[in-house]
């Protein structure tokens, strides 16, 4: 089996969702100025970059991704292109796919993915 790494990678030029916190990486430990060691820290919403939304993102009583195991992530997937004039991922959007398509790991392949 071939494993793809989606990984988006995280600096303070990606975009965000928009009202969601920027990317901000400082660092406040530097070996030129007589620290023991370089140590950054980092500031950004979970939202950003490549990312699961766990239940509860949309669901009151919804798990959290705490509760979810890893395995559950990893193994074969089907991609799933959305066409690139529909803005958002939405249930409508969802319906007009064809049923088996859409596997019990299902990538879907929007216009975000020209960028990276």
């Amino acid at each position: 089996m071939k494993v793809y790494d989606i990984t988006v990678e995280i600096d303070p030029e990606l975009p965000v969702w928009p009202g969601d916190p920027k990317v901000k990486i400082e660092r406040f430990k530097k070996l030129e100025a007589g620290d023991n060691a370089n140590v950054s820290r980092m500031e950004m919403g979970l939202h950003t970059g490549t990312h699961v939304d766990a239940p509860c993102h949309f669901l009151a009583d919804g798990i959290t991704l705490d509760q979810i195991s890893v395995e559950r992530f990893i193994g074969t997937a089907s991609v799933v292109e959305i066409p690139a004039e529909g803005d958002v991922l939405s249930g409508e959007v969802l319906s007009r796919l064809a049923a088996d398509r859409i596997t019990e790991k299902t990538l879907f392949k929007t216009r975000n993915s020209e960028h990276w």
